[in-house]
């Protein structure tokens, strides 16, 4: 994906996409723990985001399909998987819905270590 077609992803994604679901923010940062999100999809590009202490999302890098991405965080902080809106192939664009979340979850004690998402 070229820089200008991702930086419009991720823009596009952080607008889109705040609030998808109220409430939701972590809390504490006492714990750590790893955590790898696998992107199993052969098709979407994945965005995590980090939904920081007073419930905003913070972009945090691009999962590519077939590739796994490694986090240090937190117990009780929350993530969410976004599917990103489009993707690219040889000469087509395809669209979807843009507040498609892959996942989101909260990392607790029971969280896997390794997150797959499709």
């Amino acid at each position: 994906m070229n820089v200008l077609l991702r930086t419009a992803a991720l823009a596009l994604l952080a607008t889109a996409c705040a609030g998808a679901t109220q409430g939701l923010r972590s809390t504490q940062s006492l714990a750590p723990v790893a955590i790898a999100v696998h992107n199993g999809s052969d098709r979407h590009t994945m965005l995590p985001m980090w939904v920081n202490f007073d419930g905003k999302e913070v972009p945090m890098g691009l999962i590519q399909p077939g590739e796994t991405w490694h986090e240090r965080t937190f117990l009780t902080h929350v993530w969410r998987i976004y599917a990103l809106p489009f993707t690219t192939e040889p000469k087509s664009v395809h669209t979807a819905k843009l507040n498609d979340i892959a996942t989101e979850f909260v990392v607790t004690a029971e969280t896997p270590v390794l997150i797959e998402v499709e």
